[in-house]
């Protein structure tokens, strides 16, 4: 999912087994992302942010799930890069 400016809401969502360069679940730049009482697992990326690539967004989480998402860069679930 791609996401560029304004406000996202993810909510009772499952965001799994996609694949991307970078993001492999949600890819942001700038605006806002609200994930509530939503599992995002086993993505995969070939560069960075296996969940969660943020150039500049907000990110709130509530009540929700991020694992076993996997890639070689700073892989971890969630990347944030201000710019």
């Amino acid at each position: 999912m791609y996401h560029l400016d304004g406000t996202i809401a993810i909510i009772n969502s499952t965001i799994s087994n996609n694949k991307a360069g970078s993001g492999g679940a949600i890819m942001s730049d700038n605006g806002t992302i609200k994930i509530s009482f939503s599992t995002i697992v086993k993505n995969q990326v070939q560069n960075a942010g296996a969940s969660i690539y943020n150039r500049g967004a907000s990110v709130a989480f509530k009540n929700s799930i991020v694992a076993k998402n996997d890639g070689p860069n700073y892989a971890g679930s969630y990347i944030q890069i201000h710019q």
